[in-house]
C-alpha cells in the first residue's frame, strides 16, 4: 500500500504548499527490479509529469528486500504536485512515496 494520499488543503499540520516547492521525495520500492530499471521508471515519470529533478540518492534497506530512492525535485503548481502523485502511484514495485 503506497502512503500518496495528498490533499493541500490537509498537508502535515493542515498548513497549505507554496508553489513553487522544491524538496527531497523519497520512495520505497522493492527489489523485483534492478536499481537501473526502478531509477528510470521513476525519471520517466518525472519527466512525464514536467517536474523537474536532479541529485537520485540510493538506499538498500538492511536485508536487500527494499531500495530508498531519493530526489531533488521542485513542483511548479497543485496540477503538477497531483499529476505527478497520481502517475508515480503507477510504478510496479513502489511500496511507498512522500
Amino acid at each position: 500500500m503506497s502512503k500518496l494520499n495528498f490533499d493541500n488543503d490537509n498537508i502535515g499540520n493542515g498548513q497549505k504548499i507554496e508553489f513553487p516547492v522544491s524538496y527531497i521525495m523519497k520512495a520505497i520500492f522493492n527489489t523485483e527490479l534492478t536499481r537501473g530499471v526502478q531509477q528510470r521508471n521513476l525519471e520517466l515519470v518525472l519527466e512525464d509529469a514536467g517536474v523537474e529533478y536532479s541529485g537520485f540518492q540510493f538506499r538498500e534497506s538492511s536485508k536487500g528486500n527494499y531500495i530508498t530512492i531519493s530526489v531533488n525535485i521542485t513542483l511548479n503548481d497543485e496540477g503538477q504536485f497531483k499529476d505527478f502523485y497520481t502517475k508515480i502511484k503507477l510504478l510496479p514495485g513502489l511500496k511507498w512515496a512522500v
